[in-house]
């Protein structure tokens, strides 16, 4: 008899079997894998309401600087629309610009592009054409707009009306 056995299941190994069986059909024990599931299902939802979070708090930021008459920013970022053709070809009218706040302004540059408040009130975006220094050893900067019809800015640029400077321009279309 015991060679008839031979290859063959045990009742052992077919009690072992069953038992498996009915604990992997058993809905009320849950898998591992529902439980994994269940586990990053919470995480996407917690990270799905902190980016809806994030851009609440961006939206706040935005209606508020535009309220106060500033350039809304986000993390020391800010977003320019281009008005006018005065850096064209380089950015034309209707570019949008990524530029961060100047931390720095001695570190500007000639050939650095900036956006700044003009002595009329206007915001201007322009390149930096020339650095001096006045009496008292501060950076004055002279700017130009890239568009070869510009003459360069009659004013002298001081560093406490720069707002920004240029990252990278947006590509829209």
């Amino acid at each position: 008899m015991e060679q008839s056995r031979k290859g063959l299941t045990t009742p052992e190994q077919i009690a072992e079997m069953k038992r498996e069986l009915m604990e992997a059909l058993n809905p009320r024990q849950p898998s591992v894998r529902k439980k994994t599931r269940k586990y990053l299902k919470y995480i996407f939802n917690f990270l799905f309401f902190l980016v809806i979070l994030a851009l609440l708090f961006a939206l706040y930021q935005i209606i508020t600087a535009k309220r106060m008459g500033k350039a809304p920013n986000l993390f020391g970022y800010y977003l320019y629309s281009m008005e006018t053709d005065s850096m064209s070809p380089t950015l034309p009218r209707g570019s949008v610009i990524l530029s961060r706040k100047v931390k720095d302004p001695s570190a500007l540059m000639t050939g650095d592009i900036v956006t700044f408040i003009n002595l009329e009130g206007k915001r201007v975006t322009h390149r930096i054409v020339q650095v001096s220094k006045d009496i008292d050893g501060n950076p004055l900067f002279r700017t130009k707009g890239d568009n070869p019809e510009n003459d360069m800015d009659r004013d002298f640029l001081t560093p406490d009306r720069i707002e920004a400077v240029f990252v990278l321009k947006i590509p829209l279309f």
